[in-house]
């Protein structure tokens, strides 16, 4: 097997489709804490709270992703596990990837 022919497990069309995948399953956590800091907090300015809740979603999501690639990446040790994976399509994967946690 020569370098061509190798399989990419996460190519970008892959990790595109897991980081909006990924985005969608947690952001449910926007609404449970930005609703409240937004409606309760008078310290803050509008703009203010905008940014503190985008940060702190961020911060959760790349904690997510990269949990759910290297569990992910963990599970693919087994042959049957790559076999399956390499069987999917590059949407099929994407949703596997970034919904890891949750199917687990």
């Amino acid at each position: 097997m020569n370098g061509t022919d190798k399989f990419n497990l996460y190519p970008m069309a892959v990790l595109v489709v897991a980081a909006r995948t990924s985005t969608l399953h947690i952001s449910w956590l926007l609404l449970v804490i930005g609703g409240p800091m937004v409606y309760f907090n008078n310290t803050l300015s509008l703009m203010g709270k905008l940014v503190v809740v985008l940060i702190v979603f961020i911060a959760i999501w790349v904690c997510y992703f990269l949990l759910c690639w290297a569990f992910h990446r963990r599970s693919l040790r087994k042959e049957e596990n790559l076999a399956a994976y390499q069987a999917l399509s590059v949407t099929e994967r994407g949703h596997q990837l970034g919904s890891w946690l949750e199917d687990w």
